[in-house]
């Protein structure tokens, strides 16, 4: 598709839909990974993993353009 009908628009997708969305995905994540507290029971491992991927699947989620227009519709 890309390559024969939307050429110009490959270009523009890259940035916007994969790039952004994965950049922040990796930001989130590494704030994450760098503010874990030490010696946490593995109740609290647990909670830190579920609020951590949470909050980069919203960080993604809110960078990608389309969900972005999707939710302020």
């Amino acid at each position: 598709m890309y390559r024969k009908i939307l050429t110009p628009e490959k270009w523009r997708w890259y940035p916007e839909d994969l790039l952004k969305p994965l950049l922040a995905a990796v930001a989130f994540s590494g704030f994450m990974e760098c503010t874990v507290p030490e010696n946490m029971t593995d109740l609290y491992i647990l909670a830190w993993l579920l609020v951590a991927s949470i909050l980069t699947l919203l960080g993604s989620a809110s960078a990608a353009a389309c969900v972005r227009y999707g939710l302020l519709a």
